[in-house]
């Protein structure tokens, strides 16, 4: 294996500089510090520069499941109005990761979010009563 050594490595304007190929892996040592002076791109995260909120209000309902395939993570915002004694659950590939409940008053409206790593299927599910959707908005 070659090492290389240096302080700076300017590419030509306008160019891409290129590390590795498919099938690589770059490996950052532990204690090592990744600095950010301009926009990174094609990050993989929540709240990556490529994202950006939609409201897909009209193609969601509850009850139903989704698949995140979207090659990257996602943040799911649920609104709905909900009586005295209704439970919203939300899943992440069948497992009950957070639920949504009303006490003491009704109607009334509650929101939540949750994230959905790519490749995995999500849903809100009233698992008491019958919650009403009101908006369901995703950051892809």
């Amino acid at each position: 294996m070659s090492k290389l050594e240096t302080n700076q490595v300017d590419p030509a304007t306008g160019t891409t500089l290129t590390l590795g190929t498919s099938g690589d892996t770059i490996a950052i040592p532990s204690g090592v510090t990744l600095a950010n002076s301009g926009t990174a791109t094609g990050m993989g995260g929540v709240g990556s520069a490529d994202q950006s909120w939609s409201d897909v209000t009209s193609s969601r309902a509850l009850g139903t499941t989704y698949t995140n395939s979207t090659g990257q993570p996602i943040q799911v915002i649920v609104s709905v109005t909900m009586d005295d004694g209704e439970v919203l659950e939300f899943r992440i590939d069948g497992v009950a990761m957070g639920s949504q409940f009303m006490l003491g008053g009704s109607p009334r409206r509650g929101q939540s979010a949750f994230i959905v790593p790519n490749g995995n299927t999500y849903a809100a599910v009233n698992t008491s009563g019958t919650s009403t959707l009101v908006q369901w908005a995703e950051l892809s």
